[in-house]
């Protein structure tokens, strides 16, 4: 009998896109259900079947959240009258796809890279630990997890913390790096990054790029340009969308500097550029969210 499994990820990376590569070699049939699938350096297999879901909207809770529930009903559908033969390999994005072992009665496995609802209570968009939607999402976790056939994550500190869920053993599958980033090797002069943004290749720069969340404290590196503004030779990049963009603009407008520039998300081979010129790569995350969640631009940094 063919070996069939359909793996769900909303925002497909490198890491994903690793791991469904894998899953190739071994299945006769893998499909990937995403929104955005986005390499840096390894493609995705060709024998990968991929069924487009709608991509995740990080431009403010609202979207996200729509976004969140449009492609879990998208994946609940697929998975319930095209795909009722297959294994599921589920990831936490979208977060609702968690729960999808309440509705499908086959073999699924999780695995968690950013643990919910805990991520909402430390990046404050729920209050407290007694609300509603905390405590809902909490309930239906426990009865999920039970019914997984095997649960992963990213860190020992987040396996700790799904054991508020499960009882079973979580085991951790420590983050790697796309290997094929570590033969960027683009000099200053020849950085599309820095021509298309009109960017000094002369300066030493200071770099975010990602989600500006709300767990993400992006808005201290609008203070520390304040701070350096004296030193000509540092420049600022924020590169990004979310939440704190609205954070951001308004520091800018109340106070403009000339060191730091403010964009949006770079396309794949414009970052690969951005990479090449971050002298200093900057990664916010406030302590509390740490613990239930790790930034993949960190793998990226350390390649």
């Amino acid at each position: 009998m063919a070996k069939k499994i359909v793996l769900v990820n909303q925002h497909t990376a490198y890491l994903f896109i690793d791991i469904a590569n894998a899953f190739a070699n071994e299945y006769d049939e893998v499909v990937l259900m995403a929104g955005i699938i986005h390499p840096l350096g390894t493609e995705l297999d060709p024998r990968i079947k991929v069924h487009k879901i709608a991509p995740y909207d990080k431009k403010n809770t609202v979207t996200r959240v729509l976004s969140w529930a449009l492609g879990f009903l998208q994946s609940l559908i697929a998975l319930q009258f095209r795909y009722r033969t297959h294994e599921v390999y589920l990831s936490s994005n979208p977060p609702f796809a968690s729960f999808l072992p309440l509705l499908v009665r086959r073999k699924c496995s999780l695995l968690v890279f950013d643990l919910y609802p805990d991520f909402l209570l430390t990046s404050g968009t729920v209050s407290n630990a007694n609300h509603f939607l905390y405590k809902g999402w909490q309930a239906l976790n426990r009865r999920a997890f039970q019914k997984m056939h095997s649960i992963a994550t990213i860190t020992q500190t987040m396996a700790g913390r799904i054991g508020q869920y499960t009882d079973r053993d979580v085991p951790v599958v420590p983050l790697w790096i796309d290997g094929s980033l570590r033969s960027i090797q683009i000099p200053s002069s020849d950085n599309e990054f820095f021509k298309a943004h009109g960017l000094s290749p002369e300066k030493f720069y200071i770099i975010y790029s990602g989600n500006l969340g709300k767990g993400h404290s992006v808005e201290t590196v609008v203070d520390l340009a304040r701070a350096l503004e004296h030193r000509s030779e540092l420049g600022f990049v924020i590169a990004g969308e979310g939440f704190k963009q609205a954070v951001i603009e308004e520091k800018l407008a109340a106070h403009p500097l000339n060191n730091i520039t403010v964009l949006p998300y770079q396309d794949r081979a414009i970052f690969r550029h951005l990479l090449a010129g971050t002298a200093v790569g900057v990664v916010t995350i406030d302590e509390p969210s740490a613990l239930v969640s790790i930034p993949s631009k960190v793998f990226n940094l350390f390649a």
